[in-house]
């Protein structure tokens, strides 16, 4: 094992030397509870995307991450498919094609939702300041009324 400048005796700290038993044992507890914690953690479930599905149907070999081995081609057979590879005909271009359609509506939709959304706001913003004018309004009159009042 190599390590740089002077070695400092043991590897990990554990306290000063003048603590006693009791907190050197009280800290090497909180220690294993914290890796008890961290070993007790779950690794996060894996959730696919949207663009996942769009994935799967453009390209059906295309797997989802960690679920197996990636297929993989030889160097002969990689430059063949090079070689081969030309534009979509048959039943490739009939999935393109229908993804384009699925692209195309969904940014239509999303189109929309923009739309009601910023009327939706439009109108909010209008209730707002009609809210805030009746509010100064009748501030005004509290006021005008305690001006006769003096």
């Amino acid at each position: 094992m190599s390590h740089f400048g002077k070695s400092k005796g043991e590897k990990f700290f554990k306290g000063s030397k003048n603590d006693t038993p009791w907190n050197k044992d009280l800290l090497w507890m909180k220690h294993v509870a914290h890796e008890e914690g961290i070993l007790a953690r779950q690794a996060p479930s894996y959730r696919p995307s949207p663009v996942a599905g769009i994935m799967r149907d453009v390209n059906p070999s295309h797997q989802r991450p960690g679920s197996g081995k990636v297929p993989r081609l030889s160097a002969s057979r990689a430059g063949k498919e090079m070689m081969n590879s030309r534009p979509p005909t048959g039943a490739q271009s009939s999935r393109v094609k229908s993804l384009q359609a699925k692209v195309q509506k969904m940014v239509a939709e999303e189109h929309i939702r923009r739309k009601q959304f910023e009327a939706k706001l439009a109108r909010m913003e209008e209730e707002i300041k009609r809210i805030k004018a009746q509010e100064i309004k009748e501030l005004e009159e509290q006021l005008q009324s305690l001006k006769e009042e003096v």
